[in-house]
């Protein structure tokens, strides 16, 4: 019997998986599973060893990448927001070796965004009072020698993630 990626997500992410929260500095409270993303039931994670984090906010996704990936050896670490990128390269729960940090966003194209600083909820807006520079992800990849490609990647980047996905598109059929 068949059942789609969805209904093994949550499944593995029921009994696998441990209720997590924790509060930001700035009062955000997160809530969810300790391990979102790293499901060895979905995925084999003996065989990643270049993690691209596309929204990297302030490391807690590669604290449980590092924790739950064995053969990791490479991390590219995004984060647009100059507050949380700060936080992000001094979080001292990050072993260090290996991750590339990038203040930076990523989309479908590069150039210079307004951007809505709200602490994980933090967005392009054409409200924004801020602006970033956003790299273009497929020229990104493109620029990378092939041991240095992701195998693993994840988004969450409020929104953006399908503009990242389309730029990705050569890649993801490649590999």
């Amino acid at each position: 019997c068949w059942h789609s990626p969805e209904y093994y997500y949550r499944k593995a992410a029921s009994e696998t998986c441990t209720e997590h929260h924790f509060v930001t500095e700035g009062g955000y409270e997160v809530k969810g599973v300790e391990n979102p993303y790293f499901l060895s039931e979905i995925f084999d994670l003996n065989k990643c060893g270049v993690f691209l984090d596309g929204g990297a906010y302030i490391g807690d996704t590669i604290e449980i990448a590092q924790k739950y990936i064995p053969n990791l050896r490479l991390i590219y670490a995004f984060e647009p927001n100059k507050e949380t990128y700060k936080r992000l390269i001094d979080n001292k729960r990050i072993k260090r070796t290996g991750v590339k940090y990038f203040n930076n966003g990523l989309g479908k194209q590069e150039g210079e965004f307004r951007f809505t600083n709200d602490d994980a909820g933090s967005r392009i807006s054409d409200e924004g009072s801020e602006e970033i520079h956003v790299l273009s992800a497929g020229e990104f990849v493109s620029g990378l020698g092939k041991d240095e490609l992701p195998d693993f990647i994840k988004l969450d980047i409020e929104g953006a993630e399908l503009d990242v996905i389309d730029s990705l598109d050569m890649f993801i059929a490649r590999y």
